[in-house]
């Protein structure tokens, strides 16, 4: 066996047991949980939720939403795509409301936006390093909120206690900040691109847009949760709300599971009882940002999706009658 062929079967035995690992953790931490949770009482929570409040989540996940498919829209006019910014916005919504669902690192959203952008005369080759610099740009907000975090500004302290093995993860998202500005630096990564005529796009001002525009996103997911909590306990506090949102994403994210289902919402549930909300009530927000997070803005996706199948057949079906 080559030292190529093993360092290949290490990462792929990483990536396969690191999701393992957590799920058996998230397994294990999550016992001791739901013993205090009463399932029939957060049906019932879930239930009497006033449509008001309801109208008041959906608004705010289509706020959220258009903050993720601003990337698309920034990067497409940096590029100079000849493209109407309507069309790059629903291309946008349906390749991040996928990928929400399925995961993969991002390759999900970068497979179905190259698909779709391609319907539009973009090159793949061009797509690839679209999406080389949009995939690290998702995250490198989160970093930002991460440093805002040690800093105290999100208060992040009280679930660091409890959960001490969260020090690793905030270190690592802190580090990818400095990396993410000299990406372009590295030569072993240069030369690898080079190889199939791709780049990685060096731009400091563009670096420095799209770091911006992505701490904005966070923050607006994060008032987004927090729209939700704050209907459960009125005098909650935005940036403890938004320290516990941090936690629970970063693990997500390090967990490598598809939608960071169980590590997010352990961490979430483990963070709001900190905060002084009832096991109830953390079930209960951990679920409505699952629904309004991800379910609802995957069928919104699917429709314009579909929407598009039949808008491009009809199209080509009157170019054929003529």
């Amino acid at each position: 066996m080559s030292g190529n062929q093993g360092k290949s079967k290490v990462k792929s035995g990483g990536k396969i047991l690191i999701p393992i690992i957590i799920m058996l953790f998230v397994i294990y931490e999550a016992r001791s949980i739901f013993k205090e949770i009463d399932i029939n009482q957060v049906l019932d929570i879930l239930r009497n939720i006033p449509n008001t409040y309801l109208v008041i989540f959906l608004i705010s996940t289509i706020i959220s939403i258009s903050f993720l498919c601003f990337y698309d829209v920034v990067l497409a006019d940096h590029y100079r795509y000849n493209i109407n910014k309507f069309k790059v916005f629903v291309v946008a919504w349906i390749a991040h409301s996928f990928n929400d669902i399925i995961g993969f690192g991002g390759l999900t959203g970068a497979t179905l936006r190259t698909v779709l952008f391609k319907d539009e005369n973009i090159d793949t080759k061009d797509m690839i390093n679209f999406n080389m610099i949009l995939i690290p740009t998702t995250i490198v907000g989160l970093s930002v909120m991460c440093y805002l975090g040690v800093l105290d500004v999100f208060k992040i302290y009280p679930l660091l206690h409890s959960q001490k093995w969260l020090w690793i993860v905030i270190l690592i998202f802190c580090a990818f900040l400095p990396i993410y500005y000299f990406l372009d630096r590295f030569t072993w990564l240069s030369n690898k691109l080079e190889k199939f005529n791709l780049y990685f796009e060096g731009s400091i001002n563009l670096k420095v847009r799209l770091t911006l525009l992505s701490t904005c996103e966070w923050i607006v997911r994060s008032m987004m949760f927090f729209t939700i909590a704050k209907y459960f306990k009125g005098d909650a506090s935005f940036v403890s709300v938004t320290g516990v949102n941090i936690l629970a994403c970063i693990a997500a994210l390090i967990s490598f599971i598809p939608g960071g289902v169980g590590s997010f919402d352990l961490v979430a549930i483990i963070g709001l009882k900190t905060l002084g909300f009832s096991p109830n009530s953390a079930l209960s927000i951990t679920l409505l940002f699952r629904l309004y997070y991800f379910i609802i803005p995957w069928i919104i996706g699917v429709i314009l999706w579909v929407g598009r199948v039949v808008l491009r057949s009809n199209k080509l079906g009157n170019h054929i009658r003529e």
